[in-house]
């Protein structure tokens, strides 16, 4: 392969071919539209919302994804003037890192596929100005290498993206030995042990997960002061060891977070309680009533947990009704919760008794969610989630770390109508997405999903 001055790079990234039109109609409006009468269903609310005028960050931060979406688009798409430098390749790339990143907190899997072959496609033909091609240089963002990996593993190619996986994570480990900002790789490697390890539980490969996992476990238990990144990192990991079953690790993880200086107590019941929903065989009567628990917003995992193993027990008037009780409560963040509205309205669809439920959350998403895509998807209209490990008598929503990995949390790609009201609970309740001054990592539930 010939080199190339950077003009063929950029003209080769900049075509208008590999940029699809967003999808105009989210399945919330469909939803709405097949349960709701026209009278009862606000249209108003799911009417496209003029998007404000805001910095691309204040967006991000928002989580106006489909905003994000369409700059992104016309940056990559705007002609340049002029011969092409290096920076102007850079700049591209880091556009198009940003737009699918945007595609995929909207859950437009399809399209964020369609565009990252075309992407991938143009990346392995066409030269840099070195002559090798695009995609074996460093100017690729790490982030959009991961990115990649995901999406081969969304689609079905499992052996090869756990192959990708691992190969970014040998390249972690040189740049911690060659780069300046060590912290920063490091904490790389960890969420990407984390990612590989979930991508191997989700086939079954426990050894193989547990391999990767073993040396983060005993780090934690072996720190007698650990800070708020260590005490997150050691829940994280109490989730993932009792989905493998292991429950001797998860043990001893748990009782580590709780010696810890500064423990977030409550989060510490929290994770208490889901993995003794996870991991006993009692009946759900003989566990703590939901409501007792809901002193934050945060609690909606333990909340499906306990409405899950109900359906499980077949008693599905008990998932009804714990599911119902956090609705009215946290109106704003059951709408935006992916793990919650499924699975309530699909507990409603097997309860024929119970005639207008399922019309009753619809509406509930009509006036709390707004034109937001991200309210419903499309996987959670079954309960049972493919990639369900059995021995959890759970779904997938709550307890598989990828998922957790792939969407953050669970009210990032919120619209305007849902963004205001869920910032408010927030602000209320002194929620925080706090940084780690060391390492720039988010302590918060989003710490595992910026590479």
């Amino acid at each position: 392969m010939t080199q190339q001055r950077p003009d063929h790079a950029v003209h080769a990234l900049q075509r208008p071919e590999l940029i699809g039109e967003l999808p105009s109609h989210d399945m919330l409006s469909a939803l709405v539209a097949r349960n709701v009468a026209p009278a009862q269903g606000q249209s108003e609310r799911l009417a496209k919302i003029a998007m404000p005028d805001a910095t691309l960050g204040e967006a991000t931060r928002l989580g106006h994804w489909r905003r994000i979406a369409v700059c992104a688009a016309e940056a990559i798409c705007t002609p340049r003037h002029g011969a092409a430098v290096d920076s102007d390749l850079d700049h591209l790339l880091a556009w198009w890192q940003l737009r699918l990143l945007a595609l995929w907190k909207l859950r437009f899997y399809v399209q964020v596929r369609t565009e990252i072959c075309g992407l991938w496609q143009v990346l392995e033909t066409t030269a840099a100005t070195d002559g090798q091609p695009l995609l074996f240089t460093t100017r690729i963002p790490f982030a959009l290498h991961i990115l990649h990996a995901q999406e081969l593993y969304m689609r079905g190619e499992h052996r090869t993206a756990i192959e990708h996986m691992a190969k970014h994570l040998r390249a972690c480990d040189a740049y911690i030995h060659e780069a300046t900002d060590v912290s920063l790789w490091k904490a790389r490697r960890v969420r990407l042990q984390l990612q590989l390890a979930s991508m191997l539980l989700g086939m079954d490969a426990h050894e193989a997960a547990s391999s990767i996992l073993d040396p983060l476990a005993d780090e934690c238990v072996a720190v007698e002061d650990g800070d708020a990144y260590t005490i997150f990192l050691a829940l994280v990991l109490v989730r993932l060891y009792a989905q493998m079953g292991c429950t001797r690790r998860a043990t001893s993880l748990l009782a580590a977070a709780k010696r810890m200086p500064d423990a977030p107590q409550h989060a510490i019941e929290t994770h208490a309680l889901l993995f003794q929903h996870m991991c006993t065989t009692e009946a759900v009567a003989t566990l703590p009533d939901a409501t007792e628990l809901m002193e934050l917003p945060e609690d909606q995992a333990l909340v499906n947990a306990m409405a899950v193993d109900a359906f499980y027990k077949g008693d599905t008037t008990a998932g009804i009704s714990t599911l119902d009780r956090f609705m009215t409560t946290y109106p704003a963040v059951f709408a935006t919760a992916r793990g919650l509205v499924g699975n309530l309205v699909t507990l409603y669809t097997m309860s024929p008794g119970v005639s207008d439920g399922r019309q009753r959350v619809i509406r509930h998403l009509a006036e709390h969610a707004g034109d937001d895509p991200t309210g419903i998807d499309s996987r959670l209209g079954c309960i049972l989630a493919a990639s369900m490990v059995a021995f959890t008598r759970m779904t997938s929503t709550m307890f598989d770390i990828e998922t957790n990995i792939r969407d953050g949390d669970s009210r990032a790609g919120l619209d305007e109508a849902g963004v205001s009201e869920v910032h408010q609970l927030m602000v209320a309740h002194g929620l925080r997405h706090n940084i780690d001054p060391r390492t720039g990592v988010p302590l918060d539930t989003k710490a595992i999903t910026r590479l």
